[in-house]
């Protein structure tokens, strides 16, 4: 049996580079591709492009949207995909300016199928860097492979949420709290840290393009140390977007029956600052959170944050 997949796009003035990234996905082998493109009230010529490509790709839905932000606009992909497409086995987060290789959805369901599919399941993958004329930039986006502990997420970004294919247990749970605050790919790393498992591949899929539009790129090379500092000042002067903020939300979300024990300890963490510094180093050392080396620049700006007196 091929396995059904629904592919789920926000398009926000994408006319230069959406056509070739929709030729990528319906060109995927071993699967049957559909294609919901949300357009996020596009100024530019994008929705036109998107009309005219229906003949074309049958199973490409275009949904009319005003401009709400790529944060609701793939929360109202998510509710689609739940009320619409309930019988689909996959989906997939998709930016819309990229580049598939062939073989990406093939090779993500690979990996999911032997899981158990009663469980939020997600899987990522590495991807090629390219410049804004599709010509490779000679590296590839994610340097070190992430660290999949289930506390990971809180100090080491996971993966691209482009890259991300999940199960349609996945779907159900974010659709039962869609938030308008948090991104798509981080609520989706989050659900299946707490409540299944995330798999990440180190071989690139696709090809991620770096450009001036992008809302997520590579910056340019700069020192560890300034890399470090950066880090740091992100945790003191960025509380009401850093991490501890979606912990909270998380949990108000859930109800904290539903969450694993382990589950509710990391994201506790959200309210370290009702702790003593003796409670706090307690979480921070505990094997559910404690780090590898790989992730010690995160580890150490994200311990810095919790035990400076501004937390």
């Amino acid at each position: 049996m091929i396995n059904k997949v629904l592919v789920l796009m926000s398009a926000y003035n994408g006319e230069k580079h959406i056509e070739t990234q929709i030729s990528s996905i319906f060109k995927q082998l071993g699967v049957n591709v559909t294609l919901v493109v949300r357009d996020d009230g596009s100024k530019d010529n994008t929705l036109n492009i998107l009309e005219s490509l229906k003949d074309k790709y049958p199973k490409m839905r275009v949904v009319h949207g005003c401009n709400i932000g790529f944060i609701k606009s793939f929360g109202e992909l998510i509710r689609i995909a739940h009320d619409d497409y309930p019988d689909f086995d996959y989906y997939s987060f998709v930016d819309q300016d990229d580049i598939w290789y062939e073989n990406k959805e093939q090779v993500s369901i690979s990996f999911l199928e032997k899981t158990d599919l009663s469980l939020p399941q997600l899987f990522c993958s590495n991807s090629r860097l390219i410049d804004g004329n599709g010509k490779p930039i000679g590296r590839k986006f994610v340097r070190r492979p992430p660290i999949l502990k289930k506390g990971a997420f809180l100090i080491n970004p996971l993966a691209q949420g482009c890259s991300m294919t999940f199960n349609k247990a996945a779907v159900d749970i974010y659709n039962q709290h869609i938030p308008q605050t948090v991104y798509h790919d981080r609520w989706m790393i989050m659900i299946c840290s707490m409540f299944g498992q995330i798999h990440y591949l180190d071989e690139a899929l696709f090809d991620y393009r770096i450009h001036a539009n992008n809302v997520v790129g590579r910056k340019p090379a700069i020192s560890k140390f300034v890399k470090m500092k950066a880090s740091i000042k992100y945790w003191f002067e960025n509380r009401e977007v850093n991490f501890q903020n979606d912990c909270k939300l998380f949990l108000e979300s859930f109800s904290d029956t539903s969450i694993p024990n382990n589950g509710v300890k990391i994201l506790n963490l959200a309210y370290l600052s009702d702790k003593s510094l003796l409670a706090k180093l307690r979480i921070i050392l505990s094997s559910e959170f404690a780090p590898s080396i790989l992730s010690l620049k995160y580890y150490i700006s994200f311990v810095a944050h919790l035990l400076s007196n501004k937390f």
